[in-house]
């Protein structure tokens, strides 16, 4: 266990993809944490205090008392179809804020989206638009990650993977539509220093790579580098790709999570990440470089291509 009066994080989400990796490096940094999740969270072994949580009901005191910062990662995202996961996450994070704040819990960091807007047709975007417009106390930040990639393939990025895996023609909405690559460890990272930190450098941090890349070179990156796979990008107007979704989606939940998430990309722009990584003095992992290091790993899952 974390030796006596060691900084103690809350980590909502935390059996998920970026949850788990946040668990980690924060243990890894000798926090203490108390993990709050739907789910048992992870290996028994670990030494972290797990509370079930959901986003829809009440929030209990006990993980709060004595905590030094909340990471709140969960999210509805619409998955069960009900239209009203805006509501509910808002809603969430307005009850984890004041459980935080009767707590006297000094930092409530809270991650968004690249794609936050008020008026954006995805209901992820408004929700996280919603959620972002309640951080509006002294130790309240804001994060907004770029396109989280890497580790275990899970979450929105292993949906992705299992596309990739499939098929070598893939066609796609938005082609065009700048993303900016991170790590899901460099993001685990810099959530971590946040909130251990004693001072309020920034109220918004953008976490991503400063240069954008367009989502079909994203996807086309992860085939290459970490599947050794030739994949072929066809864009597609996004109407009828997304009404086609809603329909498979009816069968498959999976698909309602990326249906929103391609409807968000509507309302992405390009972040400028520059002063928030200055701020945390990170350096990211180079896109290419790490996604064939796990594919080293890995043992090079996938049909292996001729070099370009």
């Amino acid at each position: 266990m974390t030796a006596r009066g060691s900084p103690t994080l809350v980590i909502t989400g935390a059996d998920g993809y970026i949850g788990s990796a946040v668990v980690r490096t924060a243990l890894a940094c000798g926090a203490e944490v108390h993990a709050l999740s739907r789910r048992p969270w992870g290996d028994p072994g670990f030494p972290v205090r797990r509370f079930a949580y959901d986003l829809a009901g009440p929030v209990a005191d006990e993980p709060f008392v004595g905590a030094t910062a909340v990471i709140h990662l969960a999210v509805d995202d619409g998955r069960s179809g009900d239209a009203s996961c805006g509501d509910i996450n808002a809603a969430g994070t307005a009850r984890l804020l004041d459980a935080a704040r009767r707590n006297g819990v000094p930092r409530f960091i809270f991650v968004s989206s690249q794609s936050a807007a008020s008026r954006a047709s995805s209901l992820y975007a408004r929700s996280k638009a919603d959620s972002e417009a309640l951080m509006i106390g002294e130790g309240d930040v804001i994060v907004r990650p770029g396109m989280v990639y890497g580790g275990r393939q899970a979450g929105l990025y292993g949906l992705l993977c299992s596309f990739i895996k499939r098929t070598s023609l893939l066609p796609l909405p938005r082609a065009h539509a700048p993303v900016q690559p991170i790590h899901v460890d460099d993001l685990a990272a810099g959530l971590v220093q946040i909130g251990l930190m004693h001072d309020d450098r920034l109220r918004l941090y953008q976490l991503a790579a400063e240069q954008p890349m367009t989502f079909a070179e994203y996807l086309i990156g992860i085939a290459r580098y970490r599947f050794e796979r030739r994949l072929f990008v066809v864009p597609l107007p996004l109407g009828p790709i997304l009404a086609m979704m809603q329909l498979i989606a009816t069968l498959l939940p999976s698909f309602r999570t990326l249906r929103e998430r391609l409807t968000g990309l509507r309302a992405s722009t390009p972040m400028d990440c520059h002063g928030s990584l200055a701020a945390l003095g990170m350096t990211l992992q180079n896109f290419e470089a790490s996604l064939r290091r796990e594919a080293a790993s890995a043992g090079h899952e996938g049909g292996r291509i001729a070099p370009p």
